[in-house]
């Protein structure tokens, strides 16, 4: 993410109506995007880093997501045995 992204992103925020989880939880995924504009932490590794629940990781994900500000891609770990 460029650094001009990132501002319009916390300008977005700044104007939205955002739970204090939900901008926390925005933060920790704009810390940890790629040039591509993508992250894909484990939401148990989000949790962790905002020192929040599983549970209130899922439902500030479903909230930015509702607003706008996140896609959510479903990301699966190819099963190695066979």
């Amino acid at each position: 993410m460029i650094l001009q992204d990132v501002i319009q992103v916390k300008n977005k925020m700044a104007m939205s109506d955002l739970s204090a989880l939900a901008r926390s939880v925005m933060l920790y995924l704009i810390d940890r995007t790629n040039k591509a504009r993508e992250c894909f932490p484990a939401v148990p590794t989000i949790a962790e880093g905002c020192y929040i629940s599983e549970r209130t990781v899922q439902r500030k994900l479903k909230e930015l997501v509702e607003k706008g500000f996140i896609k959510k891609i479903e990301q699966f770990r190819k099963n190695n045995s066979q």
